[in-house]
């Protein structure tokens, strides 16, 4: 009896020691849902980012990378858990609404104008401008997806006096993320606002040009892309994980995140200027 009794102790306990070994929270397959811009997936920063985060904490992050509009909507449906996305004014206007508890701001670049049309880059934005909303230059494409650099288009235009819904033909939407409008720009010869990130990346550019870079023209008012990281509110969205999303957000924005971006090169160049100068 005494035997068989200690045999079941030995069982019972084997059982509850695997119980809590499957249940404790630290053996838990953490996952981050993180919602993020077509540019930080086509320009390959986060293929060199998220390896690094997940080996040093075991969290496995998922990307759903879309244009920022659709990123923000789908963080406000609790489809995702965290945003790094680059339309400032909304973000912030989501931090006032409740939605996401900060705005760390993370890291920059500049968009770029490119077209196919052979000829010397532009050394004043309003004159490349006129030339453009004459049909002179051919034919521009516009993502039209309420991404983040569609929204810098729009207040390109704006910046200028213009309406695009007042351009003629020389002016069409594709409605797709950046990597795939530089490529239908590529084939179809036309011009479009492309992120240097982007640009650098994709080698299906070849037949355009670079016709205004604002990091040539300081004093001009340039075309500068800042990228900002949300992590959602649960008492605002109930299905979002923002202990997770803030602990990301702490890494990005600090030293090893900001050294991680500062290291992501293509060709030998910077692709994205970190937030912070970390020596």
């Amino acid at each position: 009896m005494l035997i068989r009794l200690t045999f079941s102790c030995v069982i019972a306990l084997t059982a509850a020691l695997v119980v809590f070994f499957l249940w404790s929270p630290q053996q838990e397959n953490l996952v981050l849902r993180l919602g993020s811009t077509t540019s930080t997936k086509d320009s390959g920063l986060l293929d060199h980012l998220i390896p690094l985060y997940e080996a040093q904490t075991g969290v496995e992050i998922v990307v759903v990378a879309k244009g920022t509009g659709a990123a923000i909507r789908d963080g406000m449906s609790g489809q995702v858990d965290a945003l790094l996305v680059h339309n400032k004014a909304r973000e912030e206007a989501l931090v006032a609404e409740g939605f996401a508890l900060s705005r760390l701001p993370v890291m920059s670049n500049d968009f770029l104008i490119v077209g196919a049309k052979r000829t010397a880059p532009y050394d004043d934005l309003s004159n490349l401008i006129g030339d453009l909303v004459t049909g002179n230059l051919g034919l521009f494409l516009s993502r039209g997806d309420e991404s983040g650099t569609h929204a810098a288009e729009q207040r390109l235009w704006a910046r200028h006096g213009l309406n695009p819904q007042t351009f003629g033909r020389w002016y069409a939407t594709t409605g797709t993320g950046m990597g795939q409008t530089l490529i239908t720009a590529n084939l179809n010869g036309a011009a479009t606002l492309v992120d240097s990130a982007t640009w650098l990346r994709h080698k299906d550019r070849n037949a355009l040009h670079i016709w205004y870079d604002s990091r040539a023209h300081p004093r001009q008012i340039g075309l500068q892309n800042p990228y900002g990281y949300l992590a959602l509110n649960s008492d605002k969205i109930p299905s979002v994980n923002s202990d997770l999303a803030q602990d990301f957000g702490r890494w990005l924005a600090g030293a090893a995140g900001q050294r991680a971006i500062a290291a992501y090169l293509i060709d030998g160049r910077q692709v994205f200027v970190p937030h912070l100068t970390i020596d």
